[in-house]
């Protein structure tokens, strides 16, 4: 089996495990700091467009990106995922909503094969690390966007870094209450213990996390772009220890076009 249909594969079968308890194991990504800290950012793409602007989230998941743009008022959405079981649901939290959302279960490849469809903002949260190839996916989304356009990544991993003994004290804290909270839930039954193997589906995380010079490459000439480092922990407080430390481990990326 190439590379490639691993990490496809691996994302299929763990996002299948972890879809109807994603939002609860993934704190790191619900925590209050880390969800004011995104929609402060993307107040940025709110105020520089309108709201019948085309919109294109990639790996939207749950919907932690799409929920956030309908509150404001955009509904030309179209949501991507590899994965049927977390784009279910996303289809539950929307389903009372006004929205004219379009659901597309596929793989970023086979989508850029078939899509002819241009945008005017791209958004991707917590998904390129996923992707086999993230470099040949965002020359191929610079590609579909329109003359006036925006692409927003968000809460992605960079390659690990020297952390102080300040800084491993609350990683470690952090994680023993995290895995004491996912043990109590486990327990009153709102969560079941989910036997993860994420070797591949994460594949572009530790020494293969990201690498923003791809990026800046890919984007530099033509758009504006806003790199911010910052800290992801399970918990709001801790991240909110780590910044005030200065200790980032994940990276957020915005260009728009000049």
């Amino acid at each position: 089996m190439d590379l490639r249909k691993k990490i496809l594969d691996s994302n299929i079968k763990e996002h299948r495990k972890e879809a109807k308890y994603y939002d609860t194991i993934h704190s790191e990504l619900y925590n209050w700091y880390e969800q004011k800290r995104i929609i402060s950012s993307l107040y940025k793409v709110f105020t520089n467009f309108n709201k019948n602007s085309t919109v294109l989230d990639i790996g939207s998941g749950s919907g932690n990106l799409t929920i956030k743009l309908l509150q404001q008022g955009f509904r030309n959405i179209i949501c991507l995922d590899i994965s049927k079981e977390m784009m279910d649901e996303l289809k539950r939290k929307v389903k009372d909503s006004d929205h004219n959302i379009k659901f597309i279960v596929s793989d970023i490849d086979s989508f850029f094969e078939n899509n002819t469809s241009k945008f005017d903002i791209v958004l991707i949260g917590s998904a390129l690390h996923h992707f086999p190839d993230y470099v040949s996916t965002l020359k191929n989304i610079e590609r579909i966007l329109n003359n006036a356009n925006c692409i927003y990544i968000t809460h992605e991993p960079l390659p690990p870094s020297k952390k102080s003994i300040l800084v491993k004290i609350f990683l470690k804290i952090d994680f023993f209450i995290y895995t004491a909270r996912y043990l109590f839930l486990i327990l009153i039954g709102r969560l079941k213990y989910l036997d993860r193997n994420c070797e591949y589906s994460d594949y572009h995380t530790g020494e293969r996390a990201i690498d923003i010079s791809q990026l800046e490459a890919i984007f530099g000439n033509n758009y504006m772009m806003s790199i911010n480092k910052y800290p992801v922990a399970k918990f709001g407080f801790t991240a909110f220890l780590l910044e005030k430390i200065k200790y980032a481990n994940s990276f957020e990326f915005m260009a728009v076009k000049k």
